[in-house]
C-alpha cells in the first residue's frame, strides 16, 4: 500500500523525476520503488511519433490530475473566446491583451520598454530602435496567424512566419547551417544534445509537421508539444523562442480557437525563473518524457489565462457601465419627438375624411337620399379600391420570376473592383490626394462600393494595424469626404460618398 501511495504522491500530487524524488526524501530512491512509480505512470503513457536526437520516441503521461487540468484549461480557453466575442467591436480589449503579451516578450528578451511605449509603437508603427522593430515584427506575425489560421501548418507556413518575425520579405536563408556552440545553448553536454545537429533539423521538422496534422492529442497538448520540440531543435539561428510560441498559437487557431488564439498567453511561459525552465527541459532530455515540460506548462497557463479573462471582464464591465448611463439619454430625446408626429398624422387623417363625401355626392345621386345609412358610403368606396389589381402589375412579377436564380436571396452581385483595378485606383488616389496615407488609400480602393457599409474592424484586418490606428484612419477618411459615418447598434459603420 505504501508503494502504491508513493506512486500516486510522486505522480498525481507532483510529477517528480527520480533525482528530484531522491532530494525530497533525502535518500537514494531504491530501484524497486522507482519501478513501481513508472509502472503506475505507464498506464497513462501516450507514445508520440516524435524522436529526440538520440532517436528515442518522446512520450506524454496523461495521468488523471494532469488530464483533468487540461480539461479545465480547455474550458477556460473556450470561455475566453466566448466572452471576447460578446464585446463590442471598438472596446480596445484586443489591443490591451496584445500589449500585455508584447510586454511579456519584451521582459523575456531583456528589453526596457513600458506598456505605454508599446501602445504608441503599435499606433505609429515607427520603431525607435532594433528592439522595438523586433516587437513590431512579432506583432505582424500575430496578425498573420489571425488572418491565415485556416492554412495548413507546414514548411511554407513556417517560412511565412519566420519572414514576418525577422522582417525579411524575401528570405535568403532558412534553417541554420551551423551547430549551436554558445554557452547559453550548449550543443552537447555529457553526450546529451540540447539542440539538433544541422543534418537532423529538416527531418525532425518534417516529423513535427506530420505530428501537427495527424496526431490524436488534444489541441492544447499538441500546441505545447510543438512549443517544446521547436525550442529543443532550435531550427533557426535566431528567433527560436518566438517561433515556438507562434506555432503553438497557430495550432490552437487551426484546431479550436480560430483567430482569437493569438490572445492565448504562451509568451508568459518563457518568463519563469531560468533554473525552473532549465530543469523542465533537462528532465525531458534525460528521460524523453515530455510530461516534465507539458504538465507544469498547462498548470502555469491555467493562471495566465485567468489574467487575460480579467482584462476581458474589465472591458465587458466598462461596456455595461457605459450602456447603462447612456441608455436614458436617447429615451429622453426620442420620447417627445414621436408625440408631435403622431398628432400631425391624426390631424391629417381628420382633414382627409370629409374628402370622399363630395366625391360620392357627385357621382351617384340616389345615394344622397339615404345619408342615414353609414354602411353605404363604405360600399361606394369598395368599387373605387377594387380596380387596384391591374393586369399590368400582375404581368411584371410573372416576367421577373424566371430571371431570379433559385435558392438565392438576391439576384445580383454587388459591384467590386478586381485586385488589378484596386491597385491602380490606390496609386491614383495617392497621386491625387496627398492627405491620404498608404493604408487609407489601400482600404478605400477595395471598399468603395456605393450603398455598402464598412467597419473599423474591416480596416484593421485589411491594413494589418491596431484598432486605434484603424479608427483614426476611418475618421480621417470621413473628414476628407470619402465616407459618411453612421451608427448601427453599438458600432459605427462607414458608407462611401459619391465623388467626382
Amino acid at each position: 500500500m505504501g508503494n502504491r501511495d508513493n506512486a500516486i504522491e510522486f505522480t498525481e500530487v507532483k510529477y517528480t523525476s527520480r533525482k528530484e524524488m531522491s532530494n525530497e526524501l533525502g535518500i537514494s530512491v531504491p530501484e524497486e520503488m522507482w519501478n513501481r512509480i513508472e509502472n503506475y505512470r505507464k498506464a497513462f503513457y501516450s507514445v508520440l511519433p516524435l524522436r529526440d536526437v538520440e532517436n528515442r520516441n518522446l512520450f506524454l503521461c496523461l495521468y488523471p490530475t494532469f488530464a483533468s487540468k487540461c480539461t479545465n484549461v480547455d474550458a477556460k480557453l473556450s470561455r475566453l473566446v466566448s466572452d471576447y466575442n460578446k464585446l463590442d467591436e471598438g472596446t480596445g480589449c484586443r489591443d490591451e491583451i496584445i500589449v500585455s503579451l508584447l510586454k511579456a516578450l519584451a521582459v523575456k528578451s531583456g528589453m526596457s520598454i513600458n506598456e505605454g511605449r508599446i501602445r504608441k509603437l503599435l499606433a505609429s508603427e515607427n520603431p525607435f530602435d532594433a528592439d522595438e522593430e523586433k516587437l513590431l515584427n512579432y506583432f505582424y506575425a500575430l496578425l498573420y496567424i489571425e488572418e491565415r489560421y485556416v492554412n495548413k501548418i507546414d514548411v511554407d507556413f513556417l517560412a511565412d512566419l519566420y519572414s514576418k518575425v525577422t522582417g525579411i520579405s524575401e528570405l535568403t536563408y532558412f534553417y541554420r547551417n551551423d551547430n549551436i556552440t554558445d554557452i547559453d545553448s550548449i550543443a552537447l553536454v555529457s553526450r546529451i544534445y540540447k539542440s539538433a545537429p544541422v543534418e537532423k533539423i529538416e527531418m525532425m521538422m518534417d516529423a513535427l509537421f506530420t505530428f501537427i496534422e495527424n496526431d490524436h492529442l488534444t489541441a492544447l497538448n499538441k500546441a505545447l508539444t510543438a512549443f517544446y520540440y521547436i525550442s529543443y531543435i532550435k531550427p533557426f539561428k535566431d528567433y527560436n523562442d518566438e517561433i515556438s510560441i507562434l506555432i503553438a498559437k497557430a495550432i490552437l487557431a487551426h484546431n479550436v480557437l480560430g483567430e482569437q488564439a493569438v490572445l492565448v498567453p504562451f509568451e508568459n511561459l518563457l518568463n519563469q525563473k531560468p533554473e525552473v525552465l532549465r530543469k523542465m527541459n533537462q528532465d525531458v532530455i534525460n528521460t524523453a518524457d515530455l510530461t516534465y515540460f507539458v504538465s507544469p506548462s498547462v498548470f502555469r497557463l491555467d493562471h495566465e489565462i485567468d489574467d487575460v479573462l480579467d482584462i476581458v471582464r474589465e472591458f465587458s464591465a466598462r461596456t455595461l457601465h457605459r450602456d447603462f448611463y447612456q441608455a436614458d439619454e436617447p429615451v429622453k430625446e426620442e420620447t417627445p419627438a414621436p408625440a408631435p408626429k403622431a398628432e400631425e398624422v391624426v390631424s391629417t387623417l381628420v382633414e382627409e375624411e370629409p374628402a370622399p363625401a363630395p366625391v360620392v355626392e357627385k357621382e351617384p345621386e340616389p345615394v344622397v337620399e339615404a345619408p342615414k345609412e353609414e354602411e353605404k358610403p363604405v360600399e361606394t368606396l369598395k368599387p373605387v379600391s377594387e380596380p387596384k389589381p391591374a393586369p399590368v402589375k400582375e404581368e411584371v412579377p410573372e416576367e421577373a420570376v424566371p430571371v431570379q436564380p433559385q435558392g438565392l436571396a438576391v439576384n445580383f452581385i454587388p459591384a467590386k473592383l478586381d485586385e488589378k483595378e484596386a491597385q491602380r485606383l490606390e496609386e491614383h488616389l495617392l497621386e491625387m490626394d496627398y492627405n491620404l496615407s498608404k493604408g487609407e488609400a489601400k482600404f478605400y480602393a477595395r471598399h468603395c462600393t456605393l450603398g455598402m457599409y464598412y467597419t473599423i474592424e474591416q480596416y484593421r484586418k485589411c491594413v494589418k494595424c491596431v484598432y486605434e490606428t484603424a479608427r483614426t484612419s476611418m475618421e480621417h477618411l470621413v473628414k476628407l469626404g470619402y465616407y459618411s459615418k453612421s451608427s448601427a447598434g453599438k458600432k459605427f459603420v462607414y458608407t462611401p460618398v459619391k465623388r467626382k
